[in-house]
């Protein structure tokens, strides 16, 4: 895994937070205004996407109009995060004639769990059939499911998945925080679970995580990735940036949440522990 990814939503201090975001170790930021209009998101875009693109970073816009996307291309954005969920065909098309990366969320599960993989693997071929395919393609899987039972399998899952293409964790997603963690824990303790759902994610392969504490990830990532080499469990070539897991599931600590029929959700022994 290569990329750590900040959001920034502010647009007052849109171009200081992205700035500092940077600083804290983020590779790609994501710009959004919810409820913005056209001309307005242009406006932001151009104060804020081209200072970070001389910066070397790679910016990510949050939309679901095609208009918005090319106004983000123009300034030197690469990424779109379609908001649309796949229904505007016309936003697909523009972002592959632009020769955007695509982040692409999955739909919302009908019916059972749907395993991880199975959920990545079938928006990869909605959107194949619809002609975007390739590296610049990366599925972003929904977290945290409706019970905690749904999110630590979720985990389970991850941590016995290789994925074999690009696909973003949101380790820091609100819903995965909400069903792991009981409701009165604190920013450390949210940490400390965003940081081990990303070791996993990074061991699994992911292109990127989503986080809301960069600083803290970047650095955990980094000292597990030394600890590993240590042993000679991890490759030595990733750079500053380029943060991957070593070979043992880091520890989740286990913040007590009763499960929607008021028990305890069943956690495997090495479940407890990712």
């Amino acid at each position: 895994m290569g990329v750590l990814v900040g959001d920034v939503a502010d647009h007052d201090e849109g171009r200081t937070r992205a700035l500092a975001l940077v600083a804290d170790g983020a590779d790609i930021v994501t710009v959004r205004w919810p409820g913005a209009g056209f001309s307005e998101m242009r406006r932001f875009l151009r104060a804020v996407v081209p200072e970070l693109v001389a910066a070397g970073v790679r910016v990510c816009v949050e939309t679901a109009e095609p208009d918005i996307a090319l106004a983000a291309a123009e300034y030197g954005g690469t990424v779109v995060r379609d908001l649309s969920t796949g229904t505007d065909r016309l936003l697909l098309r523009t972002v592959a004639e632009a020769g955007l990366t695509l982040l692409a969320p999955c739909r919302p599960a009908r019916g059972p769990h749907v395993e991880l993989g199975e959920a990545v693997d079938r928006r990869r071929a909605e959107l194949e059939a619809v002609g975007l395919t390739g590296e610049h393609v990366v599925v972003e899987p929904r977290l945290g499911g409706s019970s905690p039972d749904i999110a630590w399998r979720q985990l389970l899952e991850l941590a016995q998945t290789r994925f074999e293409a690009p696909v973003l964790v949101a380790a820091s997603n609100r819903a995965l925080m909400h069903a792991l963690l009981s409701e009165d824990a604190t920013p450390i303790e949210k940490d400390a679970a965003t940081v081990a759902v990303a070791a996993l994610a990074a061991r699994a392969g992911a292109w990127a995580v989503r986080v809301d504490n960069v600083a803290r990830t970047s650095a955990a990532l980094q000292d597990h990735t030394r600890s590993a080499e240590v042993d000679g469990l991890a490759p030595s070539h990733l750079g500053a940036h380029e943060v991957g897991a070593g070979p043992t599931h880091p520890h989740i600590p286990h913040y007590p949440r009763r499960s929607q029929h008021g028990r305890q959700p069943q956690v495997p022994a090495r479940e407890a522990r990712l």
